[in-house]
């Protein structure tokens, strides 16, 4: 250290070693999470517990679809769940119903778009690495 380069802690050097020291924190915590939610997996993950439960009953056919289309886009209309099955309004209408009784997906309103859910019954299989098996 100089003249030129400030005195202790308002260094050039020590502002260098913080702002290395700032930038590598967050970029070391993103990557953890990463890991920890395994994102580019979480399709799969939704799509694998939707058609479990429909096999064994606990959810309507087409639950898999719709939950598919709701987690890739982010947001449905109600209307779109009959194409998305390829069934009739009537039909989508109780799927609709059950997967919101259920919380797999949510709404703001009776008639609003769904949105993702994220109940906690099926924590354990969308986020593997969060809720290891076994430990509820």
């Amino acid at each position: 250290m100089n003249d030129y380069d400030g005195r202790g802690y308002l260094s050039q050097g020590y502002l260098g070693e913080f702002c290395r020291f700032f930038l590598s924190t967050p970029s070391d915590q993103v990557q953890f999470m990463w890991e920890l939610l395994a994102l580019d997996r979480m399709l799969n993950r939704i799509a694998g517990y939707a058609e479990r439960r429909e096999s064994a009953k606990g959810l309507p056919r087409g639950s898999a679809l719709v939950l598919r289309e709701v987690f890739l886009r982010g947001e449905i209309a109600r209307g779109d769940a009959a194409r998305i099955i390829g069934a009739s309004p009537r039909t989508a209408q109780k799927l609709t119903g059950e997967l919101l009784t259920q919380r797999l997906v949510t709404s703001g309103s009776p008639k609003g778009p769904l949105h993702p859910g994220f109940p906690a019954d099926a924590a354990g299989q969308y986020f593997p690495n969060l809720y290891p098996a076994g430990a509820d």
